[in-house]
């Protein structure tokens, strides 16, 4: 547990329990990976914003192993730029998924963001 963070909603999304069963340790990577930052986040659909000049949705992710902000391209509407971050953030978590120990951890961040699970 040292040097991770305690987490109530990977294994249980949304969940607002702290119990044995829906909270787990993880890496603060990991934890800084899966939060959705909704209050800040404005109108838009997460990993969209409005390109005012042109009109078109950008669509980006940060990549949890560079820092980086990966810009995934330019869209018609929020919702097809939206899928182009949820696509990518679906790949990164499995990325992530391999630098966590906790097996409901590893199955928990394999699931998220999969077009079943997102889309429920």
């Amino acid at each position: 547990w040292e040097g991770k963070s305690l987490d109530k909603d990977i294994v249980v999304p949304r969940s607002k329990l702290y119990s044995p069963d829906t909270s787990a340790f993880v890496l603060k990577a990991t934890n800084s990976f899966v939060t959705a930052s909704d209050a800040i986040r404005g109108e838009h659909p997460i990993g969209v914003s409005l390109y005012k000049r042109t009109g078109k949705y950008l669509a980006y992710c940060r990549n949890p192993f560079t820092g980086e902000q990966e810009h995934l391209g330019r869209f018609s509407t929020p919702e097809e730029a939206h899928e182009a971050w949820r696509k990518r953030k679906h790949k990164l978590a499995q990325l992530v998924a391999t630098t966590e120990s906790d097996p409901r951890i590893v199955e928990a961040l394999k699931k998220h963001y999969s077009f079943e699970e997102w889309y429920k």
